[in-house]
């Protein structure tokens, strides 16, 4: 079973690639390498490649027998996307259907999209949350979170 791993050369992506390889899969990454890094490849096959190229994702797709395909390349910085809102908007749109788009094309429809954005962890105790969440389920129950309260 081949998996195409898009943005597998980047943080996250890459330690997936190496978690699949170890299990068994077959992994070919495509990664433009604009934040990702080709030493962080070291299992599976990188392709240098950009998401919103189309003549890269076929070629991908013609060349390799793909059954599942996993997207970590999307843009994820909170305030750069505040800054240059049609940056994401390409990427994580425009791009993103170009390759679902390409997934349809080739009979493709298994994708696992993985957007991980801004997670920071302080090791201060102060800094912890002291009392529990509330559920998502006591949000709704509670009228306050729900202006438009249909009972």
């Amino acid at each position: 079973m081949a998996i195409l791993i898009v943005g597998g050369a980047g943080y996250i992506g890459s330690y997936v690639n190496l978690m699949m390889n170890k299990k068994g899969f077959e992994t070919i990454v495509l990664d433009n390498l604009s934040t990702g890094n080709k030493d962080a490849v070291n299992v599976g096959t990188l392709i240098v490649g950009d998401l919103g190229d189309t003549a890269t994702l076929k070629k991908v797709f013609e060349d390799n027998d793909i059954d599942a395909v996993m997207h970590f390349a999307a843009h994820t910085a909170v305030g750069e996307s505040v800054k240059d809102p049609g940056k994401y908007y390409h990427n994580n749109v425009v791009n993103t259907l170009a390759l679902l788009d390409t997934m349809v094309d080739y009979g493709e429809t298994f994708l696992i999209l993985v957007i991980c954005s801004d997670i920071r962890f302080s090791r201060k105790r102060s800094h912890r949350r002291r009392t529990p969440r509330p559920s998502y389920q006591s949000l709704w129950q509670n009228k306050a979170y729900d202006r438009k309260d249909p009972r």
